[in-house]
């Protein structure tokens, strides 16, 4: 699998709004591929995919939210997201860094 970005800058979003990421994710692979449901550090961050199962050798949206309500206020907020699948049988993984500074306007 191939993804457009794993490190995200959502830079300056108000508190109270929720950021979103779109990652574009790439199955090489000629079986499809099922995704696990996204486990992140923090309730606050949250993902979703487009098409699970992924078709052999097409691309899907891999959608990740930052819920500012719950993540609190402050700079240089650091969260991760992972998102895990099999491939022949055989574990992977990838994690996401999801950068944002939450602020009061």
């Amino acid at each position: 699998m191939l993804f457009s970005q794993t490190e995200i800058d959502l830079g300056s979003i108000k508190h109270g709004t929720v950021g979103e990421a779109q990652i574009v994710v790439t199955n090489n692979t000629p079986t499809h591929i099922s995704v696990t449901i996204p486990y992140s550090s923090c309730s606050c961050t949250t993902g979703s995919i487009r098409e699970n199962p992924i078709p052999p050798n097409s691309e899907t949206i891999f959608f990740i939210h930052l819920d500012s309500n719950k993540s609190g206020i402050g700079v240089n907020m650091i969260k991760s997201i992972t998102m895990s699948w099999n491939e022949n049988n055989i574990p992977f993984s990838q994690t996401f860094m999801v950068k944002a500074d939450v602020i009061v306007y």
